[in-house]
């Protein structure tokens, strides 16, 4: 992960908290519309005819299935079209047809471990109304929906938000990796997660790529003992 000739920002630190999953989903009603001409899009914005609004409408009980053997959240009955809660104009003014999309939101909700404070892990959009805020930088949770195989040796998919707002995937391969397709670590993580003091270096079994610190567009630094260092 990472982006040559990028250029870097200053951030501040941020001292890394563990996210827990809990049993109860954030829910929503969500409008949006694709409007670019043959279907291809370059980018998520008003400009280039795309339009989303949603807006959260309270909470329930989270409920999984089991899809393609991979655990997920089920699938919620669509709300009455007639349901006065549904989004009608994005938040530019494009006002929504009956033919743009219609979709039952969910998120499920988080607990900090360090203050019990509750999040989601979606970043805020301009057009949300209403919710939970958005995990901070610092943030570490378990990707649980992802294959197996891409776990850490702890069997956990560490994802970790950096100070940009970007999420780091520490279990992944570096995009300069020198070993591809060889089962090694190309970042190696030391100390529990849960724990919130683990360091991330090249002590192991690991390529050669970079010197364990950790570059996502215009930031750059280390995480060492639970903190991600300055950009």
């Amino acid at each position: 992960m990472g982006m040559a000739g990028a250029c870097l920002m200053a951030y501040a630190e941020a001292r890394t908290f563990w996210l827990e999953p809990t049993d109860r989903i954030a829910t929503g009603l969500r409008r949006y519309a694709d409007r670019n001409v043959g279907g291809g899009r370059a980018e998520f914005t008003c400009a280039a005819g795309y339009h989303s609004a949603l807006v959260f409408t309270g909470e329930d009980d989270a409920v999984f299935d089991y899809r393609d053997g991979y655990r997920v959240l089920a699938v919620r009955p669509l709300a009455r079209r007639d349901d006065p809660q549904w989004p009608t104009h994005c938040a530019c003014g494009y006002a929504f047809v009956d033919d743009d999309h219609w979709q039952e939101w969910q998120e499920l909700i988080y607990q900090r471990s360090d203050t019990d404070d509750r999040c989601t892990l979606r970043e805020r959009q301009a057009s949300d109304v209403g919710g939970l805020a958005a995990a901070p930088p610092g943030a570490m949770w378990d990707a649980w929906w992802m294959p197996p195989t891409w776990a850490g040796p702890d069997g956990i998919h560490l994802m970790v938000r950096l100070p940009n707002g970007r999420d780091w995937h520490v279990d992944s391969h570096a995009s300069n990796c020198t070993r591809p397709g060889e089962p090694h670590q190309c970042w190696v993580r030391h100390g529990d997660p849960r724990e919130c003091r683990i360091t991330v270096d090249k002590n192991g079994d690991t390529c050669a790529a970079g010197a364990g610190s950790i570059q996502a567009a215009d930031y750059h630094g280390f995480l060492r003992g639970g903190v991600l260092t300055a950009g």
